[in-house]
């Protein structure tokens, strides 16, 4: 898979183009066009590229924050996160997005950075691309970007303070465990000094000759009464990095320093910046200039590559993933339909099978027990859902009942009729054991075969009045007992007294 990286730092053009492979990463070509140059930029980079594209929004256009969040369920973590913003700033929802990106995750919470930038930032940045006819597949953000290239290019260095020396801001981020902890811009970038240049030096120079110039041009050596503004525009820059790295030297105390961006924009730009801030920083990276200066582009490739932050999101979707989900949702459909009409026709088959061997196995049954039966539902014809039809409507008409249903009582049932027996106030009385015997029943060689069924019991009665009186209510008991057998009544030792008795069946006393 092949990822292009790309960085609006008006006046130019950063592109970085790498590839994924199973071996590694492969980097296949960085370049910088001037943002005049469109068609150039359109013919050679943009348009006949089918890889993923990714852009990112400045430090200028985000503000970036950290979030502890207690960690109760990681299933609703991105709807606590979401109003926990909300709650602890002052945006408009409505006017912003907010995404978060995890830093770490510990037992009981989950430290996080959310970026926030204002929607109508995002939608400009979107529509400058489209200048281009580039329609990103994700938007990132610098310091990530930055991060994700010191990580690439230098994987022993977890921690330093890293600035790009943008054309139009300048980024400094503080790196602790290859994580973002803090971050700020200084704006005006490099441009803001070829500008002071310039305007020094217009009666000798010519605009396209300012950067040429500015090259070799020694900021060691500078004289404020030869070049006053940019003199003057060089220490407020360094001077607002000074507090920058003041700021970061407290929290985090000396770290390795990393130049990247427009390093050489001036001779000895480095040096000149290192000066203020030296004494917070325990050494400078060597870095590769030209490289250096595609670092955002190809940070934000590497970003791609990783569980990358995405401001595309909501109103900003990618509209060509919406036309790839839709083809998606095409395609499963009519695999779905394509599915559906095959089990359809499989099942009919299957149906039709069932019913030709039900209609074969009908006319043999009947052949042997009831052939006129078999000539009522066979002579008129027809097809098998009109001899089924018939054959439905046969039973239908089947007066006599049907022998395998059960109608002995359940056993549930003659607990229910026991209940009353057992629940009496004054002298209650114990259910020691239950057996149910079903002692006949049809079956397939002889279904003409009653139900019999008889009930056996063992119950613990301390008040003989008690036992009397319940032997009598089954004496009488006409409803669930066959009368007509006797009902034997034993008494045990220890209160217990046995019973036994033939049950009625539901459709009329057992005649044996």
């Amino acid at each position: 898979m092949q990822i292009l990286g790309l960085q609006l730092d008006p006046p130019f053009i950063r592109i970085a183009q790498i590839q994924r492979k199973s071996s590694g990463v492969k980097i296949l070509h960085w370049a910088t066009e001037t943002t005049d140059a469109l068609e150039h930029v359109k013919r050679l980079y943009i348009r006949a590229f089918k890889g993923k594209t990714v852009t990112g929004l400045p430090l200028s256009s985000l503000f970036i924050r950290s979030l502890e969040i207690p960690l109760t369920s990681s299933k609703h973590l991105s709807e606590v996160i979401s109003f926990q913003s909300e709650a602890t700033s002052h945006f408009n929802p409505t006017e912003t997005l907010s995404v978060p990106t995890f830093t770490k995750k510990g037992k009981n919470k989950v430290d996080t950075l959310l970026f926030t930038s204002s929607r109508i930032l995002l939608r400009s940045h979107l529509q400058n691309w489209r200048t281009w006819d580039v329609d990103p597949d994700l938007v990132s953000a610098v310091p990530l970007a930055l991060i994700q290239y010191t990580r690439w290019k230098y994987p022993a260095l977890t921690s330093a303070f890293l600035i790009d020396l943008g054309s139009s801001e300048w980024s400094c981020i503080w790196m602790e465990n290859g994580q973002l902890q803090k971050s700020h811009f200084i704006g005006g970038g490099t441009e803001a000094l070829l500008s002071a240049f310039g305007e020094d030096r217009k009666r000798v120079l010519l605009p396209k000759e300012i950067s040429i110039f500015a090259k070799q041009y020694d900021l060691l050596q500078i004289k404020s009464h030869v070049t006053p503004l940019l003199s003057a525009r060089l220490e407020d820059m360094r001077h607002e990095l000074a507090k920058i790295f003041c700021s970061f030297h407290k929290l985090a105390g000396t770290k390795p320093i990393l130049f990247t961006g427009q390093v050489n924009a001036f001779t000895h730009l480095r040096e000149f910046l290192l000066a203020e801030i030296q004494e917070w920083c325990s050494e400078e990276i060597a870095s590769d200039v030209e490289e250096g200066k595609h670092a955002v582009a190809l940070g934000l490739a590497f970003e791609e590559l990783t569980q990358p932050l995405q401001f595309r999101r909501e109103e900003f979707f990618p509209p060509k993933k919406w036309k790839k989900a839709g083809i998606y949702a095409m395609a499963l459909s009519g695999i779905s339909l394509l599915l559906g009409s095959a089990t359809f026709i499989l099942g009919s088959y299957l149906i039709q099978s069932q019913k030709e061997k039900m209609i074969q196995t009908l006319a043999a049954y009947l052949k042997q027990e009831d052939q006129t039966l078999q000539q009522s539902l066979f002579s008129k014809g027809g097809n098998e859902e009109e001899i089924l039809s018939r054959w439905n409507r046969a039973i239908a008409s089947y007066k006599k009942e049907y022998p395998f249903i059960l109608r002995a009582p359940k056993v549930s049932e003659l607990l229910e009729w026991l209940t009353p027996f057992l629940n009496q106030e004054n002298n209650p009385i114990s259910l020691v054991s239950m057996r149910y015997k079903l002692l006949q029943f049809p079956t397939l060689d002889n279904p003409a075969e009653p139900y019999q069924a008889k009930l056996e019991i063992e119950l613990h009665i301390p008040n003989p009045t008690s036992a009397r009186k319940l032997h009598e209510a089954l004496l009488q008991d006409k409803k669930w007992i066959y009368l007509d057998h006797a009902v034997e009544w034993d008494a045990l030792n220890n209160d217990i007294y046995r019973s036994s008795f033939y049950l009625k069946n539901k459709d009329g006393f057992y005649v044996p």
